[in-house]
Parts: C-alpha cells; sequence; structure tokens
C-alpha cells in the first residue's frame, strides 16, 4: 500500500472541511429562511383562509358549510405553511451556497481533480487569508459609521 504525498493529504483535508463548513452554513441559513418563511406563510395563509371565508361566490349553505369544513381542515393540518418553510429552506441553502461559491468549486476542484488539487487548495488558502484579513480584521473595509461627514 503506498501513501500518497503530504501535499495530496493536506488538499483532501482542506477542501473536505471547506465543504463541511460550506454545507454548514447553506443548512443553517436554509433552516432560518425556512422558519422565517413558515412563520410568514402561516399567517398569510390564515389570512387567506379567513378572507376566502368571509367571500362566497354563490350563497349557499351547503357550499359555506362545506367550506368551513375545508377551511378549518386546512388550518389543521398546516400543509400551505409547511409548503412555504420548505421552499425557503430550499431557498435559503441554495441562496448561501450561491454566496460561496468560490469556496464550494475550490473544495470541490480539492477534492475530486486529480491533476488540480494542490492549485485549488493553494486558492483555498488564499480565500481563507482574504476573508480573515478583510472581513475578520476589517482591513480596507469602508466604516460607514465612523467616516460619517455628520
Amino acid at each position: 500500500m503506498r501513501i500518497p504525498p503530504a501535499g495530496k493529504i493536506i488538499a483532501k483535508t482542506l477542501g473536505t472541511a471547506t465543504l463541511g463548513l460550506v454545507c454548514y452554513d447553506a443548512v443553517k441559513r436554509g433552516c432560518w429562511k425556512g422558519k422565517m418563511d413558515y412563520t410568514n406563510g402561516t399567517a398569510n395563509w390564515m389570512i387567506r383562509v379567513n378572507e376566502d371565508s368571509q367571500l362566497l361566490d354563490n350563497h349557499s349553505a351547503t357550499r359555506g358549510g362545506a367550506k368551513n369544513k375545508f377551511d378549518s381542515w386546512f388550518i389543521k393540518t398546516k400543509i400551505g405553511p409547511s409548503m412555504a418553510g420548505l421552499v425557503g429552506f430550499i431557498k435559503g441553502a441554495c441562496s448561501s451556497v450561491v454566496d460561496n461559491v468560490l469556496p464550494f468549486a475550490l473544495a470541490t476542484g480539492a477534492l475530486c481533480f486529480k491533476k488540480c488539487d494542490k492549485f485549488c487548495a493553494i486558492g483555498l488558502g488564499l480565500y481563507a487569508a482574504k476573508y480573515f484579513i478583510h472581513d475578520m480584521l476589517g482591513v480596507g473595509k469602508p466604516h460607514y459609521l465612523t467616516n460619517s461627514p455628520y
């Protein structure tokens, strides 16, 4: 059994860690967006059901009774808000992956491609250094509150 070179091990480890972080962020943002959309969806569905129950196109005791039964079932099952929450989760997760497309692509390259895994790992290192210097330390980042002309 041949032991792979240290550069390949470091590249694969860095790629795995980065993909894990990107996926973790995507799931967290998806959960947050799904929860927000579920809450908003519940409010919107309640408004719609109440509005629809008040405004029947044809006044009929049978249709009104059926409509009220359907509306109460719809409120109890929470199908609409659950679908809104699921769609919100998918939107939040996808938007997180789109926001982190560069580290996602570099991590995928470090894991999946044999020829360019070291270059992708170097790119990930440079991206991490840029993130640390710019976003965490604030070097070169505009500070809108301290540089206010007022």
